[in-house]
């Protein structure tokens, strides 16, 4: 038997027949799910990782068998069994406030920035004889910022296809702190 250790992650084990045969081993078999031969490939293992000083304990492995004329090769990858975590990445709220003149845009500037709702992503866009306030948020937009919106314009749903509209075809007037920028000049 000869063990070779590939790099930090790989070994190569090479077990002639006469390896083969002192462990009663058919290399047809050596990867089934039989007790016994489990047993003795976990003392293959357990000599390998001896001979090259790698851990095995809490790693999972891998094991590719290669048979050649006179034995069969065996390259082990070994891998740290710890799992990747994979967050879920909250979606952004979005609503979209239309209004049909500059005064009603600009007096619910006022109002949202006199209510203390200038913390709030807010981008404001123009097509036309429209205007369109369009928020961004991590959360929930808060009711209070809806009813004073309605008071001015109408509010609209806005997925993410009628946000990439007026990204590519409406003017933007100014960018995300419209609440804050416009609303402390007024």
């Amino acid at each position: 038997m000869f063990i070779e250790q590939l790099d930090n992650t790989r070994l190569l084990i090479t077990l002639e027949n006469d390896d083969l045969g002192v462990f009663d081993l058919n290399p047809k078999k050596i990867l089934t799910e039989d007790r016994e031969t489990k047993r003795l490939f976990k003392q293959i293992l357990t000599l390998a990782a001896i001979k090259t000083g790698v851990t095995l304990k809490n790693k999972s492995i891998s094991v590719e068998l290669m048979p050649y004329d006179s034995g069969c090769f065996l390259l082990v990858t070994i891998r740290n069994k710890k799992r990747k975590i994979y967050r879920i990445k909250k979606n952004d709220s979005y609503l979209l406030a239309e209004f049909h003149s500059p005064d009603d845009v600009l007096h619910s500037l006022k109002s949202l920035y006199t209510k203390g709702f200038s913390h709030f992503s807010c981008s404001l866009y123009t097509d036309s004889d429209k205007y369109y306030l369009l928020f961004k948020s991590k959360a929930n937009i808060p009711t209070d910022l809806k009813i004073i919106l309605s008071e001015y314009g109408k509010i609209k749903s806005c997925s993410k296809l009628t946000k990439s509209k007026l990204n590519e075809s409406f003017k933007l007037l100014h960018g995300e702190n419209s609440i804050s920028y416009i609303g402390s000049m007024l």
